[in-house]
């Protein structure tokens, strides 16, 4: 029988929580654009699939249900669809236009210039109380 411990907790006064997977924390840049990282600090080593990191591409999710349609999907939450590989964005915005389509719902992919960082995108909203529990 598996058991639950508390191992403790965090306060979040400021209302902004950034959770980051710490094997790529060297990586990570709030104020870069991820078309500035050196695939093999993600332990990419051959140059396809290189190509395909550093071309991927950001949508976000618009129309008049969205909100829908990105819960509905079953994708990553939120608005937007990040860090899509350059091979795969066409597969995304198919499977997306079908997936509305066959919905009823009013929503698209528009996919967004890579120019910034995630910093803006990762702002999610200002959450009230932040509390982290296992």
């Amino acid at each position: 029988m598996e058991q639950s411990f508390r191992l403790g907790g965090i306060r979040c006064p400021s209302g902004t929580l950034v959770v980051i997977d710490g094997g790529h924390l060297g990586a990570w840049s709030g104020e870069r654009s991820p078309t500035e990282i050196d695939p093999a600090l993600l332990g990419v080593n051959d140059a396809v699939t290189g190509a395909d990191v550093l071309g991927a591409v950001d949508f976000a999710v618009v129309g008049q249900d969205a909100s829908e349609a990105v819960r509905s999907v079953g994708r990553q939450p939120g608005a937007m669809f990040h860090d899509v590989p350059a091979s795969r964005a066409a597969e995304l915005g198919t499977m997306f236009e079908d997936h509305c389509r066959a919905s009823g719902l009013d929503a698209r992919l528009e996919a967004l210039p890579r120019a910034g960082s995630h910093m803006p995108d990762a702002r999610i909203g200002p959450l009230p109380k932040a509390t982290v529990t296992s």
